[in-house]
């Protein structure tokens, strides 16, 4: 069994609702892989009502979760880290140098495993994670491209919410069928 890790800043609504949702598609494809979440900054606090709705949406209930904190143990137990955004990586990056190779955005994890094809889901996870790594470099992360982040809805009314539901449903379903 493998361990994902899902990473945001607060751990309160970008990476549970990712996390709850890669689970769930996981599940029911049978796959037994361990999918955790946690968040750069200090954990405790209760996902905002707005990403509990989003969640009941998707049926998904987030009403008792708290944020957890990022801590080096977590780092070091996973086999692929997927962040929310590139400025994530680098904290990843920077937090637990040895996560590196197998810390991604969302985004662009699908989209280098997609271009690995279909001969690569033959493989374990990790060869997977290593080859979708090749290629790669830090410098990658200091660029100011951000089309691979997926923004916090936070501060940005209902509807960015809903937004992220929605996008998170799909990259996290593609992102299962690809695990």
């Amino acid at each position: 069994m493998s361990n994902i890790l899902v990473v945001c800043t607060a751990n309160q609504c970008r990476s549970p609702l990712a996390a709850a949702m890669l689970r769930r598609a996981l599940e029911q494809r049978d796959r037994s892989h361990t999918v955790l979440s946690g968040g750069i900054i200090e954990g405790g606090e209760p996902s905002p009502e707005e990403l509990v709705e989003v969640g009941r949406l998707h049926r998904i209930d987030l009403s008792e979760r708290r944020s957890r904190q990022l801590t080096t143990e977590l780092l070091a137990g996973a086999d692929l880290v997927l962040c929310m955004t590139r400025l994530h990586v680098r904290d990843v990056a920077v937090m637990h140098p040895a996560s590196w190779p197998v810390a991604f955005t969302l985004l662009e994890y699908r989209r280098r495993a997609e271009e690995l094809g279909a001969a690569a889901g033959e493989l374990a996870l990790a060869e997977r994670v290593a080859m979708a790594h090749e290629g790669r470099t830090a410098r990658a992360l200091l660029a100011g491209d951000a089309s691979e982040d997926i923004r916090d809805p936070m501060g940005r009314g209902f509807e960015a919410f809903v937004e992220l539901g929605e996008t998170l449903a799909t990259e996290t379903e593609a992102v299962a069928a690809l695990l």
